[in-house]
């Protein structure tokens, strides 16, 4: 008799990670989706876009400008040394361009490895949940100088933000997600993600006396939009303990990852 397949739901760091990983990191997600039926949305695709690609279009730009590998790492790290921004460029490039001199073949790696990396997300994906209507998930990216730019402004997030037309089909969720807050057991949930959550509670009030406060919060819904698209039928599987807490508001059925030590990290996307 076959084992029982799971639905997997993946949210937006459990896609960068089983991407741009460790090679451990990589080999243990795939080991636990392994055999399973695999789910994500369009909405957890526009944030992989704009944690990643937005990214990569920004040195793309800073190389652009500087004609020059080093100079324009160097001011790219000035602009962004305190932003996630950063960290997420030297997970995803690790090796890759450190030894390309040639600005042109620097620019070529950066568009190459966006279109992989968005091969890479839906690659063994089954089904898209597309509840949120997030009018920037589904842009096309082409390659070109040209066609980056025409990219770059059209997933920038605008007024046509989807967050109003979420939270009013949600909600009954909010109410009950408010209701039970008292008793959401803590104990568990690191003391930042403690913070984050009463921040949200607070957000889900005012949502609820005025949806439009949803484009005002909407950097901080992030989380909540994906729990909330996560189907009842799936297990969401994520790196970020605020889903302690989330879980147990909104009813999700979570799994919570646990990153290995660390290791070198050893980025292969580019070379397979």
């Amino acid at each position: 008799m076959s084992p029982i397949k799971e639905k997997l739901f993946l949210e937006t760091n459990t896609q960068f990670l089983r991407i741009f990983g460790t090679d451990r990191e990589r080999r243990l997600i795939a080991t636990r989706l392994n055999g399973n039926i695999l789910l994500s949305s369009y909405f957890v695709f526009k944030e992989f876009q704009v944690l990643l690609i937005v990214t990569l279009i920004d040195f793309y730009f800073f190389i652009k400008q500087y004609n020059n590998i080093k100079e324009a790492c160097r001011e790219f790290i000035n602009e962004y040394s305190f932003s996630r921004k950063y960290k997420t460029l030297f997970i995803a490039i690790a090796d890759d361009l450190k030894n390309y001199n040639n600005p042109m073949k620097a620019i070529a790696q950066i568009e190459l490895l966006i279109n992989l990396s968005i091969k890479s997300f839906y690659k063994d994906i089954s089904f898209m949940i597309d509840i949120a209507k997030c009018p920037i998930s589904k842009v096309k990216f082409s390659p070109g100088f040209e066609n980056v730019i025409a990219y770059y402004h059209k997933i920038q997030c605008s007024p046509t933000c989807c967050t109003v037309y979420f939270f009013k089909t949600k909600k009954t969720s909010l109410e009950k997600a408010i209701e039970k807050e008292r008793t959401v057991n803590l104990t568990k949930v690191p003391g930042d993600k403690k913070k984050e959550f009463n921040k949200l509670v607070m957000i889900y009030n005012k949502i609820l006396q005025d949806f439009r406060y949803s484009q005002q919060y909407k950097n901080a819904l992030g989380d909540t939009i994906i729990g909330l698209e996560c189907p009842k039928s799936a297990k969401l599987i994520t790196y970020d303990n605020i889903f302690i807490a989330l879980g147990q508001v909104f009813g999700i059925n979570f799994e919570i990852l646990k990153h290995p030590p660390k290791t070198v990290k050893s980025f292969k996307l580019l070379k397979n």
